[in-house]
């Protein structure tokens, strides 16, 4: 388990030569709209991508984590059919799909069923370097593919290749900053459910500690992002009040929030710390780019997700109950 977050800063450099080197794919139709299917890490990764994007991507670009394909999906969709398996049932049910609406396809996978549809239809496939990543820790990897797909089709630019390389010095420079910081995060979650609060910019990097904390940890946990929660997630914090009494906030911020998103956290602050067992600030202040601060601080959650996984008294390896899980749903 210690081994994929301490290689993380080598796949982040990995990732970044491939988005340098992608062939460019003849244009056999106009994209009107991006569609990501994605589960697990790669879900993940295609709301980073959606954040990274916003400002430059010249088409709208909707994620999705389920079995439904929209009606707006047709010919002038791209749709990209992401998993790391390549086994994921809802993301080849949406592929499927789009075929039948004569939509572009896409596929960033690391082998499975989703590798030989693409085979087998004939559309463009990327895969990942090998060895795969554990289950958990592929995020990184998936979002190197996923931008190394759209600058493909001519949708982004390369200067997220200098953004992954940047990001990766970072990490290396701050490790054992970011190793302590995660081992303190570690303490003050246990026992705790942790409530993960971000600038909706950040929600990604929320997202993928949540996931995390559930699969590593084996810990509940909840997120939300400003501005949004304060239209009524503000008020459900009086009950039950002996929940609340354990929870403990966990605020990212950065010199990149919104400043009406910063100031309603300067608000928010006292009203949160009475109720909460404890408040618990990660201030990013270092990376340039959205892309740099959010992989850091993805990485010091996977040290504090790793070290509370200790202290939980949780055994190594993947969680028992998805792999029965899988298996239930492969017999039905």
């Amino acid at each position: 388990m210690q081994a994929p977050i301490e290689g993380f800063s080598g796949r982040l450099r990995e990732g970044a030569a491939r988005c340098r080197r992608v062939p460019e794919v003849p244009a056999t139709r106009e994209v009107r709209h991006v569609v990501i299917s994605a589960d697990g890490d790669a879900r993940t990764a295609a709301e980073l991508v959606k954040v990274l994007t916003a400002a430059e991507l010249p088409v709208p670009l909707s994620v999705l984590g389920d079995y439904r394909l929209p009606a707006f999906v047709n010919e002038h969709t791209l749709l990209v059919a992401a998993s790391l398996s390549g086994d994921a049932e809802e993301v080849l049910a949406v592929a499927e799909a789009a075929l039948e609406r004569r939509a572009g396809v896409a596929c960033l996978t690391g082998g499975g069923k989703l590798a030989q549809l693409a085979r087998e239809k004939g559309f463009p496939l990327a895969g990942l370097p090998a060895p795969l990543p554990e289950a958990g820790y592929a995020a990184a990897d998936l979002l190197a593919g996923l931008l190394a797909l759209l600058r493909g089709h001519g949708l982004a630019g390369e200067a997220f290749a200098g953004q992954l390389e940047k990001a990766a010095r970072l990490i290396d420079d701050r490790q054992e900053v970011i190793r302590e910081g995660a081992r303190d995060l570690a303490k003050a979650l246990a026992g705790r459910l942790p409530v993960l609060y971000a600038d909706e910019a950040f929600y990604p990097a929320v997202l993928h500690f949540r996931r995390q904390l559930n699969r590593v940890a084996r810990q509940l946990a909840h997120t939300n992002a400003y501005p949004s929660l304060n239209h009524d997630e503000l008020a459900a914090w009086e009950h039950p009040a002996p929940i609340i009494d354990q929870t403990v906030l966990v605020q990212v911020q950065t010199p990149l929030d919104h400043p009406r998103v910063k100031r309603r956290m300067d608000i928010c602050r006292p009203l949160y710390a009475p109720k909460a067992d404890k408040v618990v600030e990660i201030g990013v202040r270092f990376g340039d780019s959205l892309l740099e601060q959010s992989l850091y601080v993805m990485h010091l959650f996977d040290w504090a997700a790793f070290y509370l996984a200790g202290l939980n008294g949780v055994p190594p390896g993947p969680p028992a109950v998805l792999d029965a899980l899988t298996a239930e749903l492969a017999r039905s």
